[in-house]
């Protein structure tokens, strides 16, 4: 019975000892999730701000082409009355 009661105390040693480095592990592991919450935080924060300059550039990009299709139609338009003017002259 002594033995039994002897193996019982170690057995709760050993049991106590685990279960300590178990509520350890969990302050660390609390602490890592704290990290990668801002982390991740951080991230969506700069997908945001990306996602909002590409609009940006591209809204600037739209306009850019507009303004050069413009040009385009206005230097064909002068063309077409450069040709009809040599025309005429010939």
């Amino acid at each position: 019975m002594a033995g039994l009661l002897v193996a019982m105390i170690g057995y709760a040693v050993v049991l106590n000892r685990r279960l300590a480095a178990l509520r350890d592990n969990q302050a660390e592991i609390s602490r890592l999730a704290e990290v990668l919450a801002k982390a991740t935080g951080r991230a969506q924060d700069s997908i945001a701000t990306l996602r909002q300059a590409g609009e940006e550039a591209g809204g600037a990009l739209k306009k850019q082409i507009a303004e050069g299709r413009a040009l385009s139609d206005e230097l064909a338009l002068i063309i077409g009355a450069g040709n009809n003017l040599a025309e005429r002259l010939e």
